[in-house]
Parts: structure tokens; sequence; C-alpha cells
């Protein structure tokens, strides 16, 4: 009779499959090159989480378009939280919506936010230019200025800039801040959108920040002006987001939000993101998440045809 009792307990309990999760190890897709901010921040990310979980996390690397490429293997994976996705958001809320993609924003759950990311536009410490209003003045006088781009939306922003003052830029794609970072420093490109490889070059001066992107200003730069308040009607708010399918079951999202609670308190990982590539720690859920998102893309959607 007890075996019996103990049997209808495990089939009811709500917890009993979750507390089987996992059961062998995980893989956490970045969708850059390793030596960037998304990378030095998602190995830590990696070693924390496999302590509490009790399983190795292994890292996986899929470059392309700022995280698309990930995204879109992602989201035909069947492991059902084996395999997520730790980088920015924009994959999910913008990259769908100006080109053709096999996913939308509901072919994933989101399990946490763990970082606000901070999106600029970025020079060298050898460039003769300082300040954005600098920038405009040298690019004007000096057409052909290289532009490192990382993904769709910095790249539509930058295009929409360009126009409106009268710039002429040669684009030239990087696949993440690893490589944005050596075209920056060495002087190859101009200006550069970083999503925050900068945290770590600016320390040195290597690195100079001219606008913040999010709507508000920089955390860490203070000084430096936001997009909107230098006359844009653009601002990119990006969150750091683990992902994984939308098939993903409760039980399997419930035991990775548990573990990532545990992670944004462990010092290692407020040390990497705070101190080292410089960007606020936080924990947003799932609910969140989405409220977020679905307003993001109504924005974006808007600014889409407005910029037509």
């Amino acid at each position: 009779m007890k075996r019996v009792a103990l049997f209808l307990l495990v089939l009811l309990c709500p917890w009993g499959q979750a507390a089987e999760f996992p059961t062998r190890p995980l893989s956490m897709l970045i969708g850059f090159e390793q030596g960037g901010s998304t990378d030095i921040q998602g190995k830590v990310l990696a070693e924390v989480m496999s302590e509490v979980i009790g399983q190795p996390v292994n890292i996986i690397y899929y470059p392309g378009a700022g995280g698309a490429v990930a995204a879109a293997m992602l989201a035909n994976n069947q492991d059902q939280g084996y395999v997520f996705q730790f980088g920015l958001s924009l994959p999910f809320t913008f990259a769908p919506l100006v080109s053709p993609a096999s996913y939308q924003l509901d072919s994933f759950r989101y399990v946490a936010g763990v970082t606000l990311d901070q999106p600029a536009f970025v020079t060298g410490g050898v460039q003769d230019f300082k300040t954005w209003h600098e920038f405009l003045d040298y690019a004007r006088q000096n057409p052909g200025l290289v532009y490192a781009t990382q993904n769709l939306q910095d790249r539509f922003i930058m295009q929409y800039i360009a126009k409106k003052e009268g710039l002429s830029l040669r684009f030239i794609p990087t696949t993440g801040g690893a490589g944005m970072a050596p075209l920056i420093v060495s002087g190859a490109a101009q200006i550069a959108f970083s999503g925050g490889t900068h945290g770590v070059y600016t320390q040195t001066g290597e690195m100079v920040v001219l606008a913040g992107l999010p709507e508000d200003r920089l955390f860490y730069y203070p000084d430096v002006p936001s997009l909107r308040e230098l006359g844009y009607p653009f601002s990119m708010d990006v969150i750091r987001v683990i992902s994984v399918p939308a098939n993903t079951p409760d039980e399997v999202v419930s035991t990775l939000y548990g573990a990532l609670q545990q992670v944004v308190k462990d010092p290692r990982f407020i040390d990497v993101t705070e101190n080292v590539i410089r960007m606020p720690v936080v924990l947003l859920d799932e609910v969140e998440l989405k409220r977020v998102f679905d307003l993001q893309v109504e924005s974006y959607q808007r600014l889409i045809e407005l910029s037509k």
C-alpha cells in the first residue's frame, strides 16, 4: 500500500519531471565568435550554471546575423531544454521583421533575462574625433569611412543616420565583438556598433563611446548622449536572454529559471558582467520578458514604417 501511495505521489507531484531534468549535459548556443562580450560572459555563466544543475554546460558557437543563425537552429531543436541559447534579444524581436526568417517571436520560450545590454556606437582611440558631433563633421569631410556592423538593426539605424546626415559610409559586416574590436582598435574601421565589447577597451583608451543606443543613457557611461538625445527616433533596448524552443515543458523551464536565479547572485557572474563587460545584472522572468518583447516588436514595426 505504501508503494502504491508513493507511486501516485510521483505521478501527481508537479515537480516530479523537473526533478529528473537534467540527466545529461546541456549545450549553450552563442551566436557570435569567441572573444566578444557575449562569449566572455557566457563562459562564466556556463561554469556557474553547470555547478548549480550538476551537469556540464558545453558552449557551441554559431556566429552569424547577430545571433539569428543560432536562433534559427534553436527553433527547430527537439531537445526541450538540453539545448538553449544565450545572447541578445534582437534576433527574436527585430530580425524577423526585416528579413525572411524560419522563426518568429513565439517560436521560443524566454527562460530569463539576466543582463541589460549596453549597445553603443564606438570609435577607436586612434581617431581624431571623440564625440558624436565631431564624428559627423569628420565623416562629412572624409567620405567613405568604414562602419563595422554586427546585426540587422544596427545596420538599419546607421543607414537611416547616414541618409539623414548626408554621410557616405562603407559597411563591413562582422560576426560579433571579437571581429569588430581589432578593426576599431587598429583604425581599419572608423566607427562601429558594439553590443558590449567596448567595456573591455574603453578602460584602456583603445575605444571611445560616441553614442548610446538604449532609451536611457548607458549605465557605465553617463556622460555619453543617447541617440534620442541626439535627435534620432531610435532606441535599442536589448536584454541578454536564455531561450529554449517553444515546445519545452513548463517543468524544464522552471528548473532552468531556478538555476539562473542562483547564477545571477554568484560573485563570479556579477564580476564578469559589471566589472569586465560593464553591464547591469538583472533577473526578468518569462512573463515579464514576453510583455517587454511584445512592446518592442510594436515599436520596431512603427519605426520600420516611419523609415520607408
